[in-house]
């Protein structure tokens, strides 16, 4: 494993000080108004049918399936699909 105590073959995890230098850059880098106007952008690819950008997005809402998880996250996916006012009943799986 890379990470093991005593593994003498890399330099190993940066430190946490390093990861904290390496996030300021970025929110100091990216306003708010940016980030807004990147994820418009995102919104736009996604509904042209860009999976990366719906991938992007969907982890940001409803979070990433995993098993243990999936029908949760489906439910969430689909509340957001359909209003739930709506007399529309969702499609089966």
């Amino acid at each position: 494993m890379p990470f093991q105590k005593g593994n003498t073959l890399g330099r190993g995890r940066p430190r946490r000080e390093v990861e904290e230098d390496y996030r300021l850059l970025f929110r100091n880098a990216v306003t708010k108004k940016d980030y807004k106007e990147i994820i418009k952008r995102a919104v736009v690819q996604a509904k042209n049918g860009n999976a990366t950008a719906r991938a992007w997005i969907s982890n940001y809402l409803i979070g990433t399936p995993t098993n243990d998880r999936q029908d949760e996250v489906m439910e969430a996916f689909a509340g957001i699909l359909w209003d739930r006012n709506d007399e529309e009943s969702l499609p089966s799986r």
